[in-house]
């Protein structure tokens, strides 16, 4: 028992201190840390691993409250339970405005580099940036070949870029389909960060709720 009670409390402590991190790092680590020409699916799969992490410690610090408290019937149990909850409410906020973010950003991002395309370095990253999204999703400028004005259409805007010109660029811009990638890309890592909170919520309102047995709120692991 002992044992067991300085695991649970070795987990919990280890958990909170990864949630602290997670919470102070994942906007910096996302939107900063990345060279501003990083490409939407970088930043995408960034924000997929924060969240995957961000679920496992909350789950861990489930495991290790569980642990603890099988066989308490203090006030600690009522207590870890609703610290547990509060790591999930404030990690689904967190997810939810770091995507959000990350939407805003991309498409600020993009925008610029269209604007001063040209004036970039040949085969530069910010150059590398807006060709790698034009070529994918097959769409040109922002909100069209127009955007670039009288200068030069680049060759990501054809779907040949041999003599690649106004009249065979694309003809839709990008901002709708790369808005539409991005936050399809994160619903997934959201759904499931509300589904684990909602988890959580339900797991503290049976506590809140139920009466401990004498060896503790065993019914929790029945």
């Amino acid at each position: 028992m002992v044992m067991q009670n300085r695991l649970s409390i070795g987990l919990i402590m280890g958990s909170a201190c990864l949630f602290f991190l997670l919470m102070t790092d994942m906007p910096y680590l996302m939107l900063l840390r990345f060279p501003i020409e990083a490409s939407v699916d970088n930043s995408v799969t960034s924000f997929h691993y924060c969240t995957i992490a961000l679920i496992l410690v909350i789950l861990i610090s489930h495991l290790a409250v569980m642990l603890y408290t099988k066989e308490r019937t203090d006030t600690s149990v009522k207590a870890l339970f609703s610290i547990v909850c509060v790591f999930a409410s404030v990690g689904l906020i967190m997810v939810i405005v770091t995507s959000a973010r990350l939407h805003s950003d991309q498409s600020t991002k993009f925008q610029d580099r269209v604007q001063n395309y040209w004036g970039y370095d040949t085969g530069s990253a910010e150059q590398d940036f807006v060709d790698g999204i034009q070529k994918s999703l097959a769409c040109c400028g922002t909100s069209g070949v127009l955007d670039y004005g009288q200068m030069d259409v680049p060759p990501s805007c054809c779907k040949s870029p041999t003599g690649c010109d106004q009249d065979r660029a694309y003809k839709h811009g990008c901002y709708g389909a790369l808005s539409s990638k991005v936050l399809s890309q994160c619903t997934g890592p959201i759904v499931a960060t509300v589904a684990v909170t909602i988890f959580e919520l339900i797991t503290a309102c049976f506590v809140f709720t139920a009466k401990p047995s004498r060896g503790g709120y065993n019914q929790l692991y029945q």
